[in-house]
């Protein structure tokens, strides 16, 4: 068992020597989310650890939002805590460790399921298929997601405890493992109850011949055990509810209306690509086009119809052992199984992410068939061992693949040389003399066949989707945190903070800065949608802060911004240099406190939120797919109502998918509405300011017409040949009316993104990026230009056709003295805070109208409560998105306001997880007197937990239980206290020998 651990951990430790992540190299482990988001939260799990942050709630995500969900999803794994051993500096070497620990893991755990499953474990065939399934290529190409690992870590023993509780009642194994399966990662925990499910009826219906399942033979066994499992497993995932719940209620902020899959009956792949995957180096992609990652080594292909040949296991078992790989690959296969896998929802990359299932299963029945090599005939081995040589053929010759490269000789050809060399070591195997010394060399060459592979599938991920170098995370982070650190020291009060530089969108958490950015899966969609109707950065599940202005900083609450331009020197003071790395600190006087007054009027305004519209030019193709989804209509409909009723019982409020309707075409007209209903004026304050521009020229186009996106007309640009990509307009702005920054904004209704390049009183032009792409649909800084300049900017076409509203301004610039005049303004009634913590303020306000509205820029969340002068209020939602409430009295009285992150479904969670914790020690305690299992102790055959290939052969006698109170206390406490002798296993032709 110590080298079912120890031989998987260093094999990942020399697949990461071998790509480079070793001291003095550049190597690292951040591939794909690992990169954009995960590591981030693992600096804020460290954060956490050492007191400076907190798991509730973080302000360092999108306006703030719970963290739970994240820590849910992400972080749960009690192994996660590892990282807090490492400095602050060395979290890529935290990470890489526990990256080995967790390979480790995965091997000690499927060495001991086959260690107790069998009744004279082969220790060579356990350390080999341990290093099969612990090296599997889902273990390896989804190491990164390592919240995902946990599953593939648990999976054994879960599996062990399914056994146990069939055959003798014993429960303590499976809810631990179940319960800290489930709490590590809810989604992947999810996926293991499903299997739970189907493993309970496949051990038992494979197992029933000679009392397999049932050695003590207990009356309505199979009602017994079924209500034992549906017991305990709701006691494991009532141990986990704090996590669930928790999660599902970060879920209902927008993830689960984040995609609309097909709930169609399709057909996922070809069968023979499918194949292909059981093979060495058989890397294909991670994309959405990707097939499941099966391959756990060529031995245990060889092996496989060993079990199936071998006439130790009876035709029962090898029929269910069958049907749960056929269930499995039927699930990859269809469309709305897999669809129900993935909790109703399609996988944003990365797909059939139960996979390892798979895995696991196929080499439990290789290591099963491993003691049977000497008894197994030679046409066996050899058409197997000829069967892959001739698929391996027909791959290279097969040119209909749809994901695969089949004509990449060299997954063929080490395919084909493990092939022979597992032959021949198994034939000389059966020379008694070589038995040990050939099972040594076996290993051996397992070991290396998996390494090979191993890094096969790394340099294949990484030449897929790329990798982050150990010296871009790390300096960028030592380069920033100084001068992030000298403005917190300087200001401990509450206030956010942002930079015009990124690394990631989620830098903030590791910098343990309070701002907007924000990328996760556990996304707000509401917070999302309001920053992108300001103008900034923002769609799908992440928020950049790029496209802000000074109006929105201020209104915002962002105090402190950290840049490297010093045109920000124009709107805010510098509060603190860093000349060594080139940073500068710049302080907003103008920066509101995170809650503020303002008019009744802002709650009429019309920035809202209704169902989800298609895309115009996708109304057809959605009528051609409905007929397409009807035979899911029903499971979606019936998941849907359930949702709902859940919803109601636990008082939660679904942030369904929604778009931002009202009258403003740009985020210049919208804010300065927004302003005047803030400090309630009839007509919008003019803080922006247009500058009139027209379209002076177009090249390579034809001009057209389109309905904008207010319903409007609007212009469309089509390119005349669909090769030529210099198609382009240029918008030319009349004379600057003052020197002033210039913003650029051109909304559309269909976003196509287009190629900036600006040319100043014609002077040359200067490339500006591009305009509504990916991170460029939001505001744009032409940067400042002197009075009575003239700007001419031109758009780019990019190989499609562009679209513009007409009649509408894309030029603006802010009028200071306006800005200033509304911040002062808004500013005179500011909540005060004393004392704050990342869930709770606390502090006084002081209103300027009789039951006066105040404005939080908190997003609106129902877990938020609100206390003025020792009573609570009610939590109104405001622009959409944020969180208002009003603080009743007469003008010019001074309220004490408490605002606490206090939500109801955390609460219900945290009682049933304690509660069930109670319980399941109860239980143990009261087993020990009364015996749940399916005998008392005194009874139970202690060689338990075997699998599938065993039966119980000494249970044939019918015990009575002991009459006698006191003879009972008697023999439980020399249970507890004086641990059986186990009876030494004979075997039965050894028996029948002896007899003889």
């Amino acid at each position: 068992l110590f080298l079912c651990f120890l031989i998987p951990f260093a094999i990942m430790r020399i697949i990461y020597m071998s790509v480079g992540v070793l001291p003095g190299l550049d190597g690292s482990v951040l591939v794909l989310d690992l990169n954009g988001q995960y590591v981030w939260f693992f600096e804020a799990l460290r954060n956490f650890v050492r007191g400076d942050a907190e798991l509730l709630y973080s302000f360092s995500r999108q306006l703030g939002g719970e963290f739970l969900g994240i820590y849910a999803y992400y972080l749960a794994s009690p192994l996660s805590f590892l990282v807090a051993l490492f400095p602050k500096a060395r979290m890529l070497e935290a990470l890489t460790a526990l990256f080995m620990v967790k390979g480790g893991l995965c091997g000690l755990t499927f060495g001991i399921y086959m260690h107790k499953s069998a009744k004279r474990p082969n220790k060579i065939a356990i350390i080999i298929f341990s290093i099969s399934y612990a090296l599997c290529s889902y273990a390896i190409i989804q190491q990164h997601n390592t919240m995902w690992i946990d599953a593939v870590m648990w999976l054994p023993l879960i599996t062990l405890g399914i056994e146990s509780i069939i055959k003798h009642g014993k429960f303590k194994l499976y809810v631990v493992s179940l319960a800290i399966a489930v709490f590590s990662n809810y989604y992947i925990g999810y996926m293991l109850c499903i299997y739970c499910v189907i493993y309970f009826f496949i051990y038992y219906f494979a197992n029933t011949e000679k009392f397999g399942n049932n050695p003590l033979r207990e009356k309505v066994h199979f009602l017994r055990s079924l209500g034992r499992i549906v017991g305990y497993s709701a006691l494991a995932l009532g141990i986990a509810a704090v996590i669930i719940l928790g999660a599902y209620y970060s879920l209902n902020f927008g993830k689960t209306t984040f995609s609309d899959p097909s709930w169609d009956l399709a057909i996922k792949f070809n069968w023979f690509d499918f194949l292909y995957k059981l093979l060495p180096g058989s890397y294909d992609t991670v994309r959405p086009e990707g097939l499941p990652f099966v391959y756990c080594g060529v031995l245990t292909l060889l092996l496989i119809p060993v079990y199936f040949a071998s006439k130790k296991y009876s035709a029962q078992q090898k029929f269910f052992s069958a049907l749960l790989l056929i269930i499995l690959f039927f699930c990859f296969s269809v469309n709305i199984i897999d669809l129900i896998w993935h909790g109703f929802q399609k996988p944003n990359w990365l797909n059939y992410r139960y996979s390892f299932m798979f895995s696991f299963y196929l080499c439990v029945l290789a290591c099963r068939a491993f003691g049977d090599l000497e008894r197994t005939s030679y046409p066996i081995l050899l058409g197997t061992g000829g069967f892959i040589g001739v698929f391996c053929l027909l791959l290279k010759l097969y040119e209909n693949g749809n994901y695969i490269k089949p004509k990449e000789i060299e997954c063929l050809l080490f395919t084909a040389i493990a092939v022979a060399l597992y032959l021949i070591i198994i034939f000389i195997r059966r020379i008694k003399a070589l038995k040990f010394i050939s099972g040594i060399i076996l290993m051996c060459v397992v070991t290396v066949e998996l390494f090979i592979s191993g890094l096969l599938g790394m340099n294949g991920l990484v030449m897929d989707v790329g990798c982050s170098t150990y010296s871009r995370y790390n300096d960028f982070l030592k380069g920033v945190r100084p001068i992030v650190e000298t403005v917190q020291k300087q200001d401990d009060s509450f206030y956010r903070m942002e930079k015009t530089f990124y690394r990631s969108n989620n830098d903030n958490m590791a910098l343990m800065m309070r701002g907007l950015s924000g990328s996760t899966s556990t996304l707000n969609k509401e917070t999302i949608r309001f920053l992108n109707s300001l103008g900034y950065a923002s769609k799908a599940h992440w928020t950049k802060y790029l496209g802000n202005t000074p109006v929105t900083d201020s209104l915002l609450g962002i105090k402190y911004l950290i840049s490297t331009d010093s045109l920000y020197e124009n709107y805010y003071e510098i509060f603190a240099t860093d000349e060594a790395n080139g940073y500068t600190a710049y302080y907003n006087p103008y920066a509101l406190s995170i809650a503020y007054g303002v008019s009744d009027d802002l709650l009429d305004f019309e920035l809202g939120f209704v169902e989800e519209t298609e895309d115009k030019k996708e109304d057809e193709t959605k009528k051609e797919k409905e007929e397409e989804k009807k035979s899911g209509e029903g499971i979606k409909n019936a998941i849907s109502s359930l949702k709902g009723l859940v919803n109601e019982w636990l008082d939660i409020e679904e942030n369904k998918a929604t778009v931002y309707v009202d009258d403003y075409r740009s985020p210049f007209e919208r804010l300065n509405a927004i302003l005047a209903a803030m400090l309630g004026e009839e007509e919008p304050v003019a803080v922006f300011v247009p500058v009139s521009s027209k379209v002076a020229s177009t090249d390579g186009v034809t001009t057209g017409g389109y309905t904008g996106s207010a319903g409007e007309s609007g212009a469309s640009y089509k390119l005349k040949d669909s090769k030529n990509t210099n198609g382009s307009i240029t918008i030319v702005t009349d004379a600057l009316p003052q020197a002033a920054e210039i913003f650029f904004y051109a909304p559309s209704g269909y976003p196509r993104e287009v190629g900036l390049e600006l040319s100043v009183n014609g002077d040359k032009g200067v490339n500006k990026g591009t305009f509504m792409g990916n991170d460029t649909s939001r505001i744009i800084s032409l940067g400042e230009y002197q009075q009575d300049s003239t700007l001419s900017l031109k758009l780019t076409l990019k190989k499609s056709d562009l679209y513009l509203d007409k009649n509408v301004d894309y030029f603006w610039y802010v009028n200071m003295d306006a800005y200033k005049n509304v911040m002062e303004r808004l500013g005179q009634n500011q909540f005060q805070i004393e004392e704050y913590t990342e869930h709770s303020f606390e502090g006084t306000y002081t209103a300027s109208r009789a039951n006066e509205l105040v404005l939080t820029t908190i997003a609106y969340d129902n877990g938020w409560e609100v206390w003025v002068d020792g009573k609570q209020v009610e939590v109104t939602k405001a622009l959409g998105a944020l969180i208002s409430f009003r603080v009743g009295g007469e003008a010019g009285e001074t309220h004490d306001v408490r605002i606490v992150y206090s939500p109801k479904t955390i609460n219900i969670g945290l009682i049933v997880s304690i509660l069930c914790i109670l319980l399941f020690i109860a239980l143990i305690i009261l087993d020990r007197r009364f015996h749940f299992g399916c005998k008392k102790r005194t009874d139970v055959d202690y060689n338990d937990g075997r699998g599938m290939d065993d039966a119980d052969e000494n249970s044939d006698e019918d015990i009575k239980d002991p009459t006698d109170e006191f003879q009972s206390i008697l023999n439980t406490l020399k249970v507890v206290f004086i641990p059986p002798k186990k009876e030494k296993y004979v075997h039965q032709h050894a028996k029948k020998k002896k007899k003889k």
